[in-house]
């Protein structure tokens, strides 16, 4: 189907075009309908510092996120070497943008629940753009900062950077000013040669533009003396995590350096310029503490306190490709919230303390 032909038929028929191609084709993929694959940053392989914890933390470990089994999150935290995927950019003829997924062919994409989007939104004609929206960076704050915000550095070399609808906030648009990118969505289009990246691997191509981004953010928020110990509160932001007893804890360890940050209450200039200084930072698993990808320096430390029932490794992750030295604390599920004691965090705090001075 050429461009102009697609251009005239109705966008809300996308779909439907999709579905008949998949009942005989089979479903496609963005490999099996680009007709160019390009290759950003080839596999690669690069072994990993083992993460810092006490003894028995992982015995408390009861379950996982909604995207990975326990087993899982637990051996990608503890492997001694990963291996990254290729970063690929998929070059597809004749797609189409339609409230949150790209019909190209076969394939259907999905980017976005289509709840997002207004049914009177104008489709634009684009001839050469690039995906810089992802599904999870639609859902979760932390991905659109650490994946979309980096991918979008690549959407806008290749051509328009794609951006879908999704929850705005005004760390978003703060975040957007900061970085020169421009947010604005396009939920309808049609798009003579579109591209669909494979990023998710955390390797060097990724490492790249996390040092880039984190330029832009030192020009307005200069680093300086990197001396202090940081509490990143998360509150009641995102999926509930409370702490038990937060405030004691929060006191426990103001009495021993701590300075404490609040991501609902502090301006987010605040929040930069404090998390600048930080030498270590703690906090509650979460999307904010991706707030930290861009402010913690190469032999900085960052340790995580997990929930029990939702451990994860994927702080580990982006925190070994930056070179920031990595511990976490794994909290007791209870009626009031996850408990975490104040001895056991201040020790794997020295650990990782340790582990800075002796680079």
């Amino acid at each position: 189907m050429n461009a102009l032909v697609q251009r005239t038929l109705p966008l809300r028929a996308a779909p439907y075009v999709r579905l008949a191609k998949r009942i005989f084709l089979g479903p496609g993929t963005p490999k099996s309908v680009s007709f160019e694959e390009e290759v950003l940053c080839p596999e690669e392989t690069a072994a990993t510092r083992p993460p810092i914890f006490l003894p028995g933390q992982l015995d408390r470990v009861t379950g996982a996120t909604e995207h990975q089994p326990v087993e899982a999150e637990i051996a990608s935290m503890l492997a001694p070497k990963y291996k990254h995927a290729a970063t690929i950019a998929y070059h597809i003829k004749d797609a189409v943008l339609f409230d949150g997924s790209v019909y190209a062919g076969n394939l259907r994409h999905f980017i976005a629940d289509k709840t997002l989007f207004s049914a009177n939104s104008k489709p634009r004609h684009l001839r050469v753009a690039a995906l810089a929206s992802t599904t999870v960076g639609t859902r979760y704050f932390g991905h659109w900062l650490r994946d979309d915000c980096i991918q979008y550095l690549l959407a806008e070399r290749a051509g328009t950077p794609i951006c879908v609808s999704n929850p705005t906030s005004e760390h978003k648009r703060r975040y957007s000013a900061y970085f020169g990118q421009d947010w604005t969505p396009t939920d309808r289009a049609f798009i003579d040669d579109l591209i669909i990246y494979q990023d998710f691997a955390q390797n060097s191509l990724k490492l790249r533009r996390y040092l880039a981004l984190t330029k832009r953010i030192r020009t307005k928020f200069p680093p300086k003396n990197r001396d202090k110990l940081v509490y990143l509160r998360r509150g009641q932001t995102g999926i509930s995590r409370p702490v038990r007893d937060e405030p004691a804890l929060l006191e426990f360890l103001l009495k021993r350096g701590f300075s404490i940050i609040d991501v609902a209450s502090d301006d987010l200039d605040h929040i930069l310029a404090t998390l600048m200084q930080a030498k270590l930072v703690v906090s509650v698993e979460g999307s904010h503490i991706t707030h930290c990808c861009y402010t913690l320096d190469r032999g900085c430390g960052l340790v995580t306190l997990q929930p029990s029932d939702r451990f994860t490794a994927v702080h580990r992750h982006w925190t070994e490709c930056v070179g920031v030295i990595f511990g976490f604390v794994v909290g007791l599920t209870g009626e009031f919230g996850y408990q975490f004691e104040g001895c056991e965090i201040l020790m794997t705090v020295d650990q990782v303390l340790n582990q800075i001075e002796q680079q």
